[in-house]
């Protein structure tokens, strides 16, 4: 659970171990990896089982010439699986964000429907803010895992909202030069350069992110808002997430700018 695995190899018998009891350990983190059993002390039917358990293929010692066929075969089948996975969850939130498009809601819903729409699908935490330039009161919302530190979710987003700053990096630089971010694998210095003191360091520290995508959203040339999203289980994000979030990110801007239009004519009404 500490880090992003490609292939799991594993004896039958070990000093305290099985591979059956692996391959538990395995199906109660639920991540999706290859698991190949090797072994030349197990007959036919403790093999039959461990595949019915799970486990993705069974190579005996003395036939370990197969084993590098088999190796290559799961790991390109466990990347189709992981394309289709991303495949589908990106339509799904693609189309559920579609429908906040053709809603008229307030700035505080836009933002809260759109943290939630992000967890747990493309991130274990996220803050969603939108600015608001009729001069009213800016927004903003979080979602997270169970496992996440809620609370400095939270203060990270109350404490530290937007500003447009003249710092070369951090947030607020991301809102002056609009280049939205990804951060394949956060280290200590990232977090560093992007807290503007030492409390949001510590908040940053808490919520342990392993990767993390920034984007700004800009509508009709004006930026609208910014949404933070952070994996904090093993693997990170890819370029196919970078390009849904960066999607997602245009399509929240729209539908925030539709609602500071919105709210500007049912003023001057």
């Amino acid at each position: 659970g500490e880090q992003a695995w490609d292939v799991i190899l594993t004896d039958y018998r070990m000093p305290e171990f099985s591979g059956m009891r692996a391959l538990e350990v395995l199906q109660r983190s639920k991540l999706d990896i290859p698991f190949i059993l090797v072994s030349g002390t197990v007959g036919e039917e403790v093999a039959v089982a461990l595949m019915k358990a799970g486990a993705n293929d069974f190579v005996l010692k003395h036939r370990l010439t197969r084993l590098g066929a088999a190796v290559a075969r799961e790991l390109r089948d466990a990347e189709v699986r992981r394309q289709r996975r991303r495949a589908e969850a990106a339509l799904e939130i693609l189309a559920d964000a579609g429908k906040l498009a053709v809603e008229v809601l307030d700035l505080d819903v836009i933002v809260k429907r759109a943290a939630e729409l992000l967890v747990p699908r493309l991130a274990d935490w996220c803050i969603v803010y939108a600015r608001d330039p009729t001069g009213m009161k800016d927004e903003s919302a979080v979602a997270c895992e169970a496992s996440v530190d809620r609370e400095a979710l939270e203060e990270l987003a109350r404490h530290y909202p937007l500003e447009v700053g003249e710092e070369p990096s951090g947030f607020g630089a991301m809102m002056r030069t609009r280049e939205p971010r990804l951060i394949s694998t956060v280290r200590d210095e990232d977090l560093a350069a992007l807290a503007r003191d030492e409390h949001q360091l510590r908040l940053l520290r808490r919520l342990a992110p392993r990767s993390l995508v920034v984007i700004p959203q800009v509508a009709r040339d004006r930026v609208v808002g910014l949404v933070v999203l952070a994996a904090c289980r093993p693997g990170r994000y890819t370029t196919a997430d970078f390009d849904l979030a960066r999607e997602l990110g245009a399509r929240f801007a729209l539908v925030v700018e539709n609602a500071r239009l919105s709210r500007a004519r049912e003023e001057f009404i």
